[in-house]
């Protein structure tokens, strides 16, 4: 999805909800970590600048949002030597992390994991 505010292009790789809330989600190839919290960040931004839109936005699919509840996501590719500053950096920011491996396919695809 993309927006433009301030007279700047926003933009974020896929945006979900359920009843529950809106997911941010960003997708990667790569592991930089610094320009991916950016991201999810200004994107959180947007949506509490324009939470109005948003919530019509979600009633136009039968969801009513709180205007509150807004989850972070990103998956991109597993680290071949884990850091605990990485996970630790996600964590504080509230973010969920998928990874998976470049290496292993799984039935024509990757197998995505939770990283908790």
């Amino acid at each position: 999805m993309a927006i433009k505010q301030r007279g700047k292009k926003i933009v974020n790789d896929i945006l979900g909800f359920n009843h529950e809330g809106i997911y941010i989600i960003e997708l990667k190839s790569d592991r930089k970590l610094t320009k991916l919290i950016e991201q999810v960040e200004i994107f959180e931004c947007v949506i509490n600048e324009q939470k109005s839109f948003f919530s019509d936005l979600l009633s136009i699919y039968g969801c009513q949002w709180d205007n509150k509840s807004i989850q972070k996501a990103i998956l991109w590719p597993s680290q071949k030597k884990p850091r605990n500053s990485t996970s630790q950096d996600i964590q504080d920011k509230h973010i969920i992390e998928f990874t998976y491996d470049e290496d292993e396919m799984v039935s024509g695809g990757y197998k995505i994991l939770r990283n908790l």
